[in-house]
């Protein structure tokens, strides 16, 4: 990456978690990425995000607030038809709209430097309240098995 580590302007250290640091750094978010992973479905679990940002199949970034607070997301570069994107696939932090605009800003920055079209998510419902820029590409269903006849 062109810029592993930044301070934001509200001095928000923000960064990319190295291979090496991905152990030590996924005890301090570890429990956050997992509640998030509940909240949205479990479609993933926090286990699966470690194994990848480990191996290197997946990036994980952090950033720690000095006025308190810390937060991570895991992105993964994926190839679709339509091009190449980065899949943000696990958010938590606290104070989300404090510093959404560095971590947008950051992730962009990642976009360009992979060579990337842009950032696809999913969320719960709602979601897209806190980015209006996310446009809907697909809905996800699910049915239990005993209501498959």
């Amino acid at each position: 990456m062109a810029q592993e580590r930044q301070v934001t302007q509200q001095g928000v250290i923000m960064g990319l978690a190295t291979l090496n640091e991905v152990d030590a750094t996924w005890r301090l978010v570890g429990v956050g990425l997992s509640d998030a992973c509940k909240r949205t479905g479990g479609d993933i679990s926090a286990h699966d995000l470690y194994r990848m940002c480990r191996v290197g199949d997946a990036y994980l970034v952090v950033w720690v607030d000095p006025k308190g607070g810390t937060g991570a997301c895991v992105i993964a570069v994926e190839n679709w038809e339509a091009g190449r994107w980065l899949r943000l696939m696990a958010l938590y932090g606290k104070n989300y709209r404090g510093y959404k605009k560095d971590l947008w800003r950051f992730l962009a920055e990642m976009a360009d430097h992979l060579g990337a079209s842009g950032l696809i998510t999913e969320g719960r419902p709602g979601w897209g309240r806190y980015e209006p820029d996310l446009e809907p590409i697909k809905t996800i269903y699910r049915v239990k098995r005993e209501k498959v006849k």
